[in-house]
């Protein structure tokens, strides 16, 4: 699966999709991110990615108020990377009994 990063192409799309949702989502996939609460940077699968794109172009033509929503895959892909998780933090150093005691 790849993890690519949302755009504000893909949080407006997402939240969107949202609105127009008879019923709230029901829980993701659990290898799959949560769209519950979108952001720039957040992760959102490919495949999340095609469901929202299908989503949309069945139900909307694209405008969203005064912004335009792209609902097309090849302008929600425009400027998004790929994933990369931040760093898990670094364990504290743990000091050897003889090495920290004081002298």
């Amino acid at each position: 699966m790849v993890l690519l990063s949302m755009t504000p192409a893909i949080v407006a799309a997402v939240v969107r999709r949202q609105e127009l949702l008879e019923e709230p989502e029901k829980d993701h996939l659990e290898s799959e991110p949560s769209l519950t609460e979108p952001a720039v940077g957040k992760p959102i699968s490919h495949a999340q990615l095609i469901d929202v794109s299908k989503f949309l172009k069945e139900r909307v033509s694209g405008n969203y108020g005064d912004q335009h929503v792209p609902c097309h895959l090849n302008d929600l892909l425009r400027g998004s990377t790929i994933y990369i998780p931040p760093p898990k933090p670094k364990p504290e150093p743990v000091c050897a009994p003889f090495a920290c005691s004081e002298r």
